[in-house]
């Protein structure tokens, strides 16, 4: 028999939880945002009025060049220099006389000199520093961020060496016979207390580097042997070196023809130098600016270990240390440095790429085109024409087209019938451009072989 009297005991429901549906309308929305993403990235832009910031027209003739610094532009000319800000709009102008002026930048300063001349004029963002001028022919010149300039000058058959500190005031002071060696580069180090200086020096058929560190103040010159402040040296066979260049942990990097030097100057001389040989020449160099190293290989040297194929870049960090290479399929006609990036050229095609292996920006040109430079950060340029700079947003991961004009077809035309009647616009490579003035290196080389194989012969 049933229990009439049993209770039924009832347990209440539970409510249905709403997370799940909260989790699914997140998911959506970051998806929905990160589709957002993907779409305004890797796309085309068109250079139009939305990313064309401002724009500077010169004439051909003014020899114009350009060196930025976060969202500062130096704008050098045969007629003076000016401070461009982001706006494109100048913040000071200076006046000068020169017939090819050759710019360089080392962070906020900058300086500009006549090539194969007599002068050099150093430049901070609040206008001139100070004004240098020589009896000799200044053949190389460097510069630091802290003002300070160093030069080589020919002396008649021989060189002399000058350091100069902020307030324009030489802080050094040297002279080389041609016996020792021919001075190609030289660099200063960030915090003012020692340069580097590369000799090239050929015995008959033999050449040989050599790489010359020193101090410049008197407490440190007076800690080393040689009076003059010379402490270290890095003599390497059968190489010219080409770019000094010392790092912000005054570290040094050396280019030659044919290998990459990693130096610590002031490590004992077991643990001085790391060495890259390299199975290919070299077709463009650069420091950027958290001190890697960007090479662009050229064709392969014969018989060498090492080759890569040609238009690689590799990078290498200031400890000598490989972090990347990338081969485009285009060849490169030139590199230049940013913060943490390196601007490929390859014609009229330019590619960002940053030294962790990515590609942050690519531009295409319909003209000539001498530069292309980051700009503050990693979403602007600055374009360099032979007669107009562009100032452009490119964005992150975008692609920016230059799109064809009426004015920029005329333009075009113009500058291509001037450049081939009145000059050739030069590559912009910076084994020889990037920080130092050309020099006629094969020259002296034949010049200096003659005269040792004359005296031998004398002997």
């Amino acid at each position: 028999m049933a229990d009439d009297n049993k209770k039924t005991v009832e347990f209440p429901q539970k409510k249905k939880s709403k997370l799940p549906i909260l989790i699914t309308v997140i998911i959506l929305v970051l998806a929905a945002i990160i589709l957002l993403i993907l779409l305004s990235r890797n796309r085309q832009v068109d250079m139009t009025n939305d990313t064309l910031i401002a724009s500077l027209d010169y004439e051909l003739s003014s020899k114009a060049d350009f060196y930025t610094y976060e969202d500062k532009i130096y704008y050098a000319t045969k007629d003076g220099m000016q401070l461009i800000n982001e706006s494109g709009n100048s913040e000071w102008s200076d006046s000068y006389t020169m017939i090819s002026p050759v710019l360089i930048g080392d962070k906020n300063i900058a300086a500009v000199a006549e090539d194969n001349g007599t002068t050099v004029r150093l430049y901070n963002e609040n206008g001139l520093l100070y004004n240098v001028s020589f009896n000799e022919t200044v053949l190389t010149f460097a510069i630091n961020s802290a003002g300070y300039l160093g030069t080589v000058n020919k002396n008649g058959s021989d060189y002399s060496l000058s350091i100069y500190d902020e307030s324009g005031t030489v802080v050094f002071g040297a002279s080389f016979p041609a016996d020792d060696g021919i001075p190609t580069c030289i660099d200063i180090s960030d915090d003012g207390r020692m340069f580097s200086v590369g000799f090239i020096k050929t015995s008959g058929i033999n050449i040989e580097s050599n790489i010359l560190f020193y101090y410049i103040n008197s407490n440190d010159v007076q800690s080393v042997e040689n009076s003059d402040g010379m402490f270290a040296s890095v003599v390497s066979e059968d190489c010219i070196p080409v770019i000094l260049r010392f790092t912000s942990d005054s570290r040094c990097i050396a280019v030659t023809d044919d290998r990459a030097l990693f130096i610590n100057p002031t490590a004992s001389e077991d643990n001085r130098t790391v060495e890259v040989p390299l199975g290919n020449r070299l077709k463009a160099v650069c420091v950027n600016g958290d001190d890697t190293l960007a090479m662009a290989m050229g064709e392969q040297i014969l018989n060498a270990d090492n080759q890569l194929a040609e238009n690689t870049v590799v990078w290498y960090n200031s400890n000598g240390g490989k972090i990347n290479e990338y081969t485009p399929d285009k060849e490169i006609t030139s590199l230049f440095p940013g913060i943490d990036m390196t601007v490929l050229a390859m014609d009229r095609n330019f590619e960002a790429y940053n030294t962790k292996g990515q590609s942050v920006w690519t531009y295409r040109a319909i003209q000539d085109t001498t530069k292309v430079l980051p700009f503050n950060g990693s979403d602007k340029m600055l374009v360099v024409t032979p007669m107009r700079a562009m100032i452009a947003k490119v964005g992150r991961g975008n692609s920016l087209i230059e799109i064809e004009t009426e004015t920029s077809d005329e333009r075009i035309e113009e500058t291509t019938s001037q450049t081939q009647a009145e000059t050739q616009v030069e590559n912009q490579s910076e084994i020889q451009s990037e920080s130092q003035t050309e020099f006629e290196t094969e020259t002296q080389i034949e010049t200096t072989t003659e005269q040792n194989t004359q005296s031998e012969e004398t002997e």
